[in-house]
């Protein structure tokens, strides 16, 4: 609680900025006009105005000044040196959304809660992964170890930028990856600074030029915000190193590296042997912490050996091998009575995937290659050096002979513009020629193997000088050595020998390279600075590995998956007296299994909880789509995040729309059919009555002839008698004499 003269409500009203509105609390005051009638505080002293003005006099007085807080609902009087710390960290600090077409106010408290309710398509969890990302530029949200972070995207013709800001003082860091599903090549930025957010710098609205908040620093230039971006990326470099392919972002939150790591890696660019280990501790080393989560599931707990199919379990839930089923009568982890209860998810990864002859294989390999590699006398293919020796002993060679260029596990060259030398590295008890070249346009690399039947692979980084960015080609095949086309005396235009095949060739030996790197996007991509090179030997079971992974996601996605509500089970997991396992809400709403009609006893399936938070689970939409893996706690979240099935959410909405707009268009053209007939019901209708009308009106004329003919009958009639009569009187008066009421009249 600050202590000072307390200000009244109409001071204060005139003790306002003029850019930001609030309360001029915060040093420095400046004049911002002419008359001296506008000011700015220190909040809004990065936007710049044509007049600036300290106002000293009023700040010396306004460190005898309490200023109430800023924000609403918080009721804390400050004093001029506690309003900027306060500020910064007041619970009851409010924002305004800074995604598009969203005007919502809400404490920054409820930053995460408000995306989730409102902008789910941009929230994001524990990692940032985004495809076609080429032309975005967006705000987004990414929530890692309940921190949640905001990743800002812009772009203009040559840079795309992007910026990753805390919500919460943070001292982590953030990798940026940038792959293609068409290329082997990836780039990597790391060490990249993740900033404090500030609301009037990180506006998506800025960026697309729509805001109308003065305070905002770069209302009125949006270039200033991508200058300000952490990671700048240049989009020509992108294009040539993926080929104009699709781009996919990755974006990963990591800690701080220590000096003990920073110590570490100096220590292997120095090529020292820090990790030279026996063979038993290398096998070890190796084994991956999927394959030991393998062994723990079908390890028997009573003779420790891999089970296999038939698994059984007591009626408690824990699982044993059919021979220790033969000879026990209690479980050997609860002592519960062991039935012919069968675990058919257990069976099914054992039977489907064969892990444990995998496991046995991949333990029991041989790491040396000197019994496969072939006996050949070669001269050695350094420059100045025309030693003979055995193809099998070039490392021992190098290693005596030529120190500088021999490499223990990997290959660390410095300063690599101008290098073309041939090197030799050890890794898993091989020795692996590494050969360098370079030309006008391209930086060129090949790895070629001792022994003619390797299948291992590698790995080529080129990075910059600082290590924040690189470029890395992964998966490229390894070449078996031949003396006639690996020779870097034919690299430097000083070879002797006849039968080598790129003997003043150099430009068709670089063509032969596996691996190139296009110098001009490098250079643009790394200011020109130096750089160095990366070769890493992965063992060729990676190829087995990846292969593993995808069949290991597939039978895992089915082991936990509900055959009755097709959700991944948490804990607890019921059977029935077959083994079937369900989720626990399906359980209560059947009595029976759906797939076998046994009764649902309440056993629990305690192996498979017991690795559903150890084993990471695909992703239940699109494994292939969505890289992401995790536990089971971790797929709920993601579910609800999940880029591949908002994608197919808004696809099937589209459909549905699509679908209802085209019954809504049947049902009216069915309207206008049924209008179009009863209009034409109508018309014969109408046509009907018109010609009734006219046959009315003919009959009525035909009646009227008829009538007409009739007195014109009945007249002409009467005119016959009158003549008649008019004759017979006549005839009377020449006779008798007229005869009176038929009478003659004498």
């Amino acid at each position: 609680m600050g202590e000072g003269y307390e200000l009244t409500e109409q001071i204060l009203e005139t003790l306002c900025c003029s850019v930001c509105g609030y309360y001029l609390s915060v040093p420095p005051i400046s004049i911002i006009s002419e008359d001296g009638t506008k000011y700015k505080c220190g909040r809004c002293h990065s936007i710049k105005t044509h007049i600036e003005t300290k106002v000293i006099m009023y700040e010396n007085l306004a460190k005898h000044m309490v200023f109430p807080c800023i924000y609403k609902n918080c009721a804390a009087k400050l004093s001029w040196s506690e309003v900027k710390e306060h500020e910064s960290n007041c619970p009851h600090r409010t924002m305004v959304c800074p995604r598009l077409h969203c005007e919502e106010e809400f404490l920054v408290t409820d930053f995460t809660s408000h995306f989730k309710e409102k902008h789910k398509e941009s929230l994001y969890m524990d990692k940032f992964v985004l495809e076609n990302a080429h032309n975005y530029y967006s705000l987004d949200v990414l929530v890692k170890d309940d921190r949640t972070y905001v990743v800002i995207f812009d772009y203009d013709d040559t840079r795309s930028g992007i910026s990753v800001c805390a919500l919460e003082p943070d001292n982590r860091q953030y990798e940026l990856t940038i792959t293609s599903e068409k290329s082997r090549y990836s780039m990597v930025c790391t060490e990249q600074s993740i900033v404090p957010f500030d609301k009037r710098v990180h506006c998506f609205k800025c960026v697309t030029g729509v805001c109308k908040n003065e305070a905002h620093i770069y209302r009125y230039y949006k270039k200033g915000i991508l200058k300000r971006m952490t990671t700048r990326i240049d989009r020509d470099s992108v294009k040539r190193i993926f080929l104009g392919a699709t781009i996919n972002y990755e974006i990963n939150i990591v800690d701080v590296k220590t000096e003990a790591d920073e110590d570490l890696e100096d220590l292997i660019v120095k090529d020292m042997i820090i990790d030279e280990v026996n063979d038993e501790e290398e096998e070890e080393m190796e084994v991956t912490k999927e394959e030991e989560i393998i062994r723990r599931m079908l390890e028997c707990p009573n003779c420790f050996e891999y089970m296999q199919p038939p698994i059984y379990q007591c009626v408690t839930g824990h699982t044993t091998c059919k021979k220790c089923k033969e000879t026990l009568t209690k479980c050997p982890t609860c002592e519960a009575a062991i039935e012919n209860i069968r675990n058919l998810a257990l069976e099914d990864a054992a039977s489907s995937l064969r892990l444990s002859s995998l496991i046995a294989e991949k333990a029991t390999g041989q790491l040396d290659n000197s019994d496969n590699a072939p006996s050949k006398e070669i001269i050695c293919p350094r420059i100045n050096c025309t030693d003979s020796y055995d193809l099998r002993t070039i490392a021992a060679h190098f290693k005596d002979k030529h120190a500088n260029n021999f490499h223990w596990n990997s290959v660390r060259i410095k300063n690599v513009h101008s290098y073309f030398n041939i090197d030799v590295v050890v890794r898993y008890g091989k020795a692996y020629v590494v050969i360098f070249d370079y030309t006008d346009n391209s930086f060129g690399i090949s790895v070629c193997s001792v022994d003619e039947h390797d299948e291992d692979l590698y790995e080529a980084k080129l990075t910059s000088e600082n290590g924040k960015f690189s470029i890395v080609a992964s998966d490229q095949a390894i070449v078996p050595f031949n003396e006639l086309e690996h020779c870097s005396k034919c690299l430097s235009g000083t070879c002797q020998y006849n039968r080598h095949k790129y003997r003043m060739k150099r430009n068709l030996l670089f063509k032969a390279m596996t691996t190139k790197f296009n110098k001009d996007s490098v250079n643009r991509m790394f200011n020109f600075s130096l750089l160095n090179y990366v070769v890493n030997i992965v063992d060729g079971r990676k190829a087995f590995t990846k292969d593993f992974r995808l069949k290991k996601d597939k039978i895992f996605k089915r082991m936990y998956e509900c055959p009755i509500c097709h959700e991944y089970m948490s804990p607890p997991i019921q059977q029935c007296f077959t083994g079937h396992s369900f989720c626990k809400p399906c359980t209560l709403t059947k009595q029976k299994c759906p797939l076998c009609d046994a009764k649902i006893e309440s056993t629990r399936n305690y192996i498979v909880e017991e690795m559903s938070e150890k084993i990471e689970l695909p992703c239940k939409t699109d494994p292939e789509k969505c890289q992401y893996r995790g536990s089971i706690k971790r797929m709920v979240e993601h579910g609800e995040e999940c880029s591949v099935a908002k994608k197919k959410a808004k696809i099937e909405e589209e459909q549905e729309i699509e679908r209802r707009h085209k019954e809504d268009m049947e049902d009216i053209s069915e309207d206008e059919s049924k209008d179009e007939n009863i209009e034409d019901l109508e018309d014969v209708s109408k046509d009907d009555s018109a010609e009734n009308d006219v046959l009315d009106e003919v009959e009525r004329e035909v009646e009227q002839i008829a009538e007409n003919l009739v007195e014109e009958n009945l007249v002409e009639k009467g005119d016959e008698e009158v003549k008649k009569v008019d004759t017979e009187n006549d005839d009377g008066v020449e006779g008798d004499g007229v005869k009176e009421d038929g009478v003659g009249v004498a």
